[in-house]
């Protein structure tokens, strides 16, 4: 195990530890569903979208670009993935086939993840829809703010 797998799984470990939640919270967590997009354009970051990466849409929460954020399946904690946010969403293609128009998202949705990374969180693309929580790092000045 190398150590960025060692520093992602302590990580993980204190995120869906209660206790160290109750203590000193490291993240803010954000309930609803998560969806896969595909895109064949550059995302918001201005890196080519890969459907194979795992990478991630925010759709609600505003979130920097190059976080990594935790997404766990309510019904099933052990498909949990690790995802870094590089775009925004959602977005319809405009007329000419390449400006961006944002579009109002399903009110539950709170993530688009590619193809790879909601394959490893539902099993299979087809499921369309997971509900989750998204543990998202809270920033510095939100840390000491608690």
């Amino acid at each position: 195990m190398c150590s960025s797998d060692l520093d992602m799984a302590t990580r993980l470990d204190e995120a869906l530890d209660p206790a160290s939640q109750s203590k000193q919270p490291r993240y803010r967590i954000v309930s609803g569903v998560a969806t896969w997009y595909n895109l064949n354009n550059l995302t918001a970051s201005g890196a080519w979208f890969d459907p194979t990466g795992l990478t991630a849409a925010m759709t609600k929460e505003k979130v920097n670009l190059g976080t990594d954020v935790i997404v766990v399946p309510k019904d099933d904690p052990e498909r949990t993935v690790v995802v870094t946010v590089n775009d925004r969403g959602p977005f319809l293609r405009g007329p000419d086939g390449r400006a961006k128009i944002p579009r109002e998202p399903d009110p539950r949705n709170v993530i688009d993840l590619t193809k790879e990374a909601f394959t490893r969180l539902a099993g299979s693309p087809e499921r369309g829809v997971v509900p989750v929580d998204v543990y998202i790092p809270l920033a510095p000045a939100e840390d000491n703010a608690r």
